[in-house]
């Protein structure tokens, strides 16, 4: 939580200083902080490339929205309907997806960074959706059978996440920093769940090597009985 709090302060200082604050902004390139835009109706909406610092976004409907470039920090999303929305290329840090829906988005290029996805309905493009989803919360979240494979995931919490059947094969899971080492599995259902090639890396995506089961046991906090491991 740290490190995720940390990350979204630093987003916030790199774009605040540059970005007027005032009432909300639903146009093509908007430039909105603190924006009130709770339970909105802004579907199929030209919002591509636009700047979301600190909004409230919460059940706004963006169905169908043009949503790509978009830079979202520190917005609540909960309970948003993205269905149909073309996010190609969209920056999430710090944001909160809990109940929200997408289903049939656009997804490729996304960047996810400290986000919360507890609850969220993903979709099918999962695996395009979390191709790089750093220190991402997914506690208590139900993923079973979903497929991971080589997606990136470093940081991440899977507290009491339910993970039967998940496949996670080749995804980059660990990494050089001590206080996150390894994806958090602490409670997490496990039964099932494929980690064969699971990698560690010294930075993203860089000085990889593959994860061993002891590694991955002692360092995800999860003993990860009935799971397919390296």
């Amino acid at each position: 939580m740290i490190f995720r709090s940390i990350l979204v302060f630093a987003a916030i200082l790199a774009l605040a200083t540059a970005l007027p604050a005032g009432a909300a902004d639903i146009t093509e390139n908007a430039r909105c902080i603190g924006c009130n835009m709770r339970g909105q109706d802004l579907h199929d909406s030209n919002l591509r490339g636009s700047v979301y610092i600190g909004a409230d976004m919460q059940n706004v409907n963006l169905r169908g929205a043009d949503l790509r470039d978009v830079k979202f920090i520190g917005v609540n999303l909960s309970g948003g309907h993205l269905d149909g929305a073309d996010l190609r290329g969209a920056m999430f840090t710090g944001v909160d997806f809990g109940d929200a829906t997408l289903a049939t988005t656009k997804v490729s290029g996304v960047r996810l960074t400290g986000v919360s996805l507890e609850r969220a309905q993903l979709g099918t493009e999962v695996r395009t959706l979390l191709a790089q989803c750093i220190a991402c919360d997914f506690s208590g979240a139900d993923m079973h059978g979903m497929d991971l494979h080589g997606t990136t995931l470093i940081g991440g919490r899977f507290r009491k996440a339910n993970l039967e059947n998940t496949n996670f094969n080749g995804a980059t899971l660990c990494s050089g920093h001590d206080r996150t080492r390894c994806v958090d599995l602490r409670d997490a259902i496990v039964s099932g769940a494929d980690f064969r090639n699971v990698r560690f890396c010294e930075e993203l995506d860089r000085i990889c090597r593959p994860v061993t089961a002891d590694e991955l046991r002692r360092y995800s906090h999860n003993r990860l009985d009935g799971a397919l491991l390296p």
